[in-house]
């Protein structure tokens, strides 16, 4: 792996990365593998991130390194390990040697050992009580990480869960403004089509409702369509008063 540049370029360089998730055209894999990244940039070690996509509905999984795509590895980092262990607690588990931890993880340790890692390390994605994943990292040499090191990649979890959080906040906040913002307008082009009705065939607010609705039922129809037909006058209002059916009566007689 190339050496790292000047470190506090290299860290602002990776946060202002980290918190661009409001960007068009954001996709969660990509994201978070650049998230990966920079875990096995700054500690020089093979990383694995899951984590939930964009909107929590389906699993991400990346890694920088494909000797954790293997079969057997894979499916041992899936059901147990640092990572696993760390997403219920919440604390970061730093400086496992695996020669200690084949009790506790009996699949993971020889399928890691197989590939010449020795020890790792793994840091969650969490806010608070809201979990989104965590970052594994498995390192080849014994070295312990500093506590500088440490530091920052606790910090690094903590910006790309706040971020995606963050991100996941708009998306919510907008799609319900828009909800709202349909709801509203086929709100108004109902009242305006019950005025025109009422208008046109000189009968009550609610007899204009009720032959709108009427009409809509008979025929199968969606009430805000017929209402904003009737408004822009590619339907006439007497429309309404013919029979959907043969022998059917119209819900009102007059006009």
């Amino acid at each position: 792996m190339a050496p790292m540049r000047n470190r506090e370029e290299w860290l602002a360089e990776s946060m202002l990365e980290l918190a661009d998730t409001l960007v068009p055209g954001f996709e969660p894999l990509p994201y978070w593998l650049g998230v990966a990244g920079r875990f096995a940039e700054l500690t020089g070690t093979s990383a694995r991130l899951n984590a939930s996509a964009d909107q929590g509905t389906e699993t991400v999984v990346v890694c920088t390194d494909e000797r954790l795509e293997t079969t057997a590895l894979g499916e041992a980092l899936m059901e147990e390990g640092p990572g696993a262990d760390c997403e219920l607690t919440g604390d970061p588990m730093v400086d496992i040697r695996l020669d200690g931890a084949a009790e506790s993880w009996p699949r993971l340790v020889p399928a890691a050992r197989a590939l010449g890692f020795r020890v790792l390390h793994a840091f969650p994605l969490r806010l608070r009580e809201t979990s989104l994943g965590s970052v594994t990292l498995l390192a080849t040499a014994p070295d312990r990480l500093s506590e500088g090191n440490f530091r920052l990649a606790r910090s690094l979890a903590d910006v790309a869960t706040i971020s995606m959080l963050q991100r996941r906040a708009v998306v919510s906040l907008t799609e319900t403004s828009g909800q709202l913002q349909h709801a509203l307008g086929s709100r108004v082009v109902i009242e305006q089509a019950k005025g025109l009705i009422s208008s046109k065939l000189e009968v009550s607010i609610e007899e204009a409702f009720e032959l709108l609705r009427g009409y809509v039922r008979g025929r199968n129809l969606k009430l805000t369509d017929v209402a904003t037909r009737l408004v822009d006058r590619s339907l006439a209002v007497a429309n309404l008063l013919t029979l959907p059916e043969a022998g059917r009566k119209p819900p009102i007689g007059r006009g």
